[in-house]
């Protein structure tokens, strides 16, 4: 080792020009002490807790209810014959957006997360409002079937004559170019709600719905024929003998005389009643307040009957 040497192990002897220019040029970087002191850490049950929040922000944002007030994403259409055209450009159905079938077009719409909804030819439907109280839609003309797995009145289906109400179950609903359609149920329960009033719908049973008139009497779809043309010609506004029709009716077409008990009165109404009594062969509620249209002795009535139904 030369006395040049000596600078650069011990800081002894001559500096060389060069080697003072280069510890000028790393000065900054110069080793200062000991190292800084590492940044205090949060106890174990912070960080968890941090990390769980972190996950749960991600997964509410992965996992959303696309059916919640303000999520915009539209119900899923395919299409199985012909043309079905909507709104959107995916063929998504969008709240406030129409989906129409052609003359030849079938196509299946899923319901939000609830079912599904099979349209026919010359179909013109529109979501209303989709959100985790209730699915709304408009059927202007045409035909749906409608298979849900909800809890009652969650899906609601528009038309010109009524509104269907789903009770949990399956159904066709059909409107003419005119707004008159008709209902027919497969399973479970559809209630058609009108200003003129409401009918109940069970499965295997069907009723008609009039423009400016609300729904009709309904009726099993295997009900007596005379029993059907009584009905027919009732909604139709002529005058129908009662008796021929009362004496065709069966235990389950009490379904359609409860409905009917509610639209005639005095001796129409006794008559009525009384042949449900004969078809039901069970103590039913004080005649006189059923005569009398009370609320709770109707009420207590349908329930009776429904186990025919």
């Amino acid at each position: 080792m030369t006395p040049q040497d000596d600078y650069l192990w011990d800081g002894s002897g001559p500096v060389d020009p060069g080697v003072a220019e280069l510890e000028a040029l790393l000065a900054p970087l110069r080793y200062a002490g000991a190292p800084p002191a590492p940044p205090k850490q949060a106890p174990g049950w912070m960080g968890l807790a941090l990390a769980a929040g972190i996950l749960l922000a991600f997964s509410s944002l992965l996992f959303q209810n696309p059916d919640e007030p303000g999520i915009t994403e539209g119900w899923v259409v395919e299409s199985l014959a012909g043309a079905a055209l909507c709104d959107s450009d995916t063929c998504s159905l969008g709240v406030g957006e129409w989906l129409e079938t052609g003359a030849d077009g079938r196509a299946r719409l899923e319901v939000a997360d609830i079912g599904e909804m099979e349209l026919g030819p010359h179909t013109r439907l529109r979501l209303k409002a989709t959100g985790p109280q209730e699915h709304r839609l408009e059927l202007a003309r045409g035909r749906v079937e409608a298979f849900v797995i909800a809890p009652p009145r969650l899906l609601i289906v528009e038309t010109p004559a009524a509104t269907a109400v789903d009770l949990g179950c399956a159904y066709t609903l059909e409107v003419d170019d005119d707004g008159d359609g008709v209902l027919t149920v497969t399973s479970g329960w559809v209630a058609l709600e009108a200003p003129a009033g409401d009918v109940l719908v069970p499965r295997g049973a069907t009723a008609r719905m009039t423009s400016g008139h609300g729904p009709g009497i309904p009726r099993f779809t295997d009900a007596p024929p005379a029993l059907v043309r009584g009905l027919d010609a009732m909604e139709a506004g002529r005058a129908v003998p009662l008796a021929p029709l009362l004496k065709h009716a069966r235990p389950r077409d009490t379904l359609s005389l409860w409905h009917l008990l509610q639209l005639q009165q005095g001796d129409a109404r006794a008559q009525i009643l009384d042949r449900i009594i004969e078809l039901v062969g069970e103590p039913l509620p004080e005649r006189s307040a059923v005569l009398a249209g009370d609320a709770d002795a109707m009420r207590l009535l349908q329930d009776q009957l429904t186990l025919d139904w």
